[in-house]
């Protein structure tokens, strides 16, 4: 088995947040790459190590959908456009998103493209509770309602 690290890429949009590392596994029959906490991946570098690994599975942070105030709708265009980009630059088959985008119920909505490209490309899009054959249970995005019908 080889594990592989990038350099360090911004954790997120800029370095403003400091910096992470992602990982890619390979066992040789079967290939994996964790992003991170990138919050995207909305820049070339944080891309670009995803296409020099060529990951059959990539687990994903995803952007911050649900703050578009602060993360801003051209980088989740960009991240959109990176998606759409792996899909057709890699052999991934499946792509799991968490973390971040799961904060948003209509997540799903945030990026059509990807949807479609992902279908043109037999490419699976999937959340971590999907993946493992569970249900989703979005507590993070249900985080309000939850706090008025069980106050602390």
């Amino acid at each position: 088995t080889t594990l592989r690290f990038s350099q360090a890429v911004p954790h997120g949009i800029n370095n403003r947040l400091g910096y992470v590392t992602e990982l890619f596994i390979n066992d040789g029959k079967e290939s994996f790459l964790h992003t991170s906490d990138i919050q995207g991946p909305s820049l070339d570098e944080q891309r670009d190590f995803i296409l020099e690994c060529n990951p059959d599975t990539i687990l994903c942070d995803g952007p911050l959908s649900y703050m578009l105030h602060r993360y801003g709708t051209k980088n989740l265009e960009k991240t959109e456009k990176n998606v759409i980009k792996i899909f057709n630059k890699t052999k991934v088959k499946k792509l799991i998103f968490e973390h971040h985008f799961l904060r948003e119920l209509n997540w799903k909505k945030r990026i059509p493209k990807v949807f479609k490209a992902a279908k043109r490309k037999k490419v699976q899009v999937l959340t971590s509770a999907e993946f493992l054959g569970l249900e989703n249970d979005m507590l993070e995005a249900r985080r309000n309602m939850l706090y008025r019908e069980i106050p602390i």
